[in-house]
């Protein structure tokens, strides 16, 4: 981060700087997310990964991540109850899920052996409200963003972490399906009326598609099939229908901020307008 744009995040958000922008992010694999990277300061994140030989070496090179004003790795998987549950760890450990591949589905594209389950471990899963009152386990004081990409099983997760949302959090990103690449995977539309009924409205999309077998050899000459996606909710205090409002400057700063990382400034600049912030 450039010195001037650290003088300006201290400067406009001081509040966060004092307390830091909270970010779980469910199912890190790789990484945590990296639009938090330029504010990295600020942020005191926390990443779940159920996969303990991959949560291991994401601890292992924390100290490598760029700055971050504090920043760990959690064996755990997420769901709407605490428990045991199966990952499938398949050939390509992105596509991994609590979840089983729908090889009946996958097997009509290409590159269908990326799903193939080459073992299965058993690992814990906690619900989020769980862990955010669990005294043993350290998690940011205050959770304003949850990104979750758990390859099918996003709404378990948010099942399991209806009190944060409806108390903390301002922003969620969540990866979510179009088709069924995961058997008893919940589609779109089951996430957006969740979302929308916690009071979150969806502000972008960003979607992905696939061409099949058929047309492998001349992908360009078809538009494929819209499969995924990632959905970016934020909460809009000016919005119709979602009665929401900062519970205070600080909250406020943390939606505003998530709207710049976004390049959504003109959202931004709105919320900064008086009496918004109040």
């Amino acid at each position: 981060m450039s010195g001037g744009l650290d003088r300006l995040l201290r400067d406009a958000f001081g509040a966060l700087d004092a307390t830091g922008l909270g970010v779980v992010d469910v199912g890190s694999r790789g990484r945590v997310h990296p639009v938090f990277d330029e504010v990295a300061p600020v942020v005191d994140a926390v990443g779940f990964e159920p996969d303990p030989e991959e949560c291991r070496r994401l601890n292992a090179s924390v100290g490598a991540a760029g700055g971050y004003r504090s920043l760990a790795f959690l064996p755990f998987g997420l769901g709407s109850e605490d428990g045991d549950r199966t990952l499938h760890l398949c050939r390509s450990r992105g596509t991994s899920s609590l979840l089983r591949p729908n090889r009946a589905w996958l097997d009509r594209f290409p590159e269908p052996v990326r799903f193939d389950v080459e073992r299965e471990v058993r690992v814990p899963v906690r619900a989020l409200d769980g862990i955010v009152s669990d005294p043993e386990i350290r998690v940011p004081g205050r959770i304003d963003f949850v990104k979750v990409d758990t390859q099918g099983s996003e709404l378990d997760v948010l099942l399991g972490a209806r009190k944060t949302l409806d108390d903390q959090v301002v922003a969620v990103e969540v990866e979510v399906e179009f088709a069924p690449l995961y058997e008893s995977s919940v589609p779109f539309r089951e996430i957006d009326a969740y979302l929308a009924e916690c009071g979150f409205t969806l502000f972008k999309l960003r979607r992905l598609e696939w061409v099949r077998q058929t047309f492998e050899a001349r992908p360009e000459r078809t538009a494929g099939q819209l499969v995924f996606g990632d959905a970016l909710y934020l909460r809009d205090p000016l919005g119709r229908g979602t009665p929401w409002t900062p519970k205070d400057g600080r909250q406020a700063e943390a939606l505003a901020l998530t709207a710049i990382l976004y390049d959504l400034h003109d959202f931004a600049w709105e919320l900064v307008s008086p009496p918004v912030l109040g």
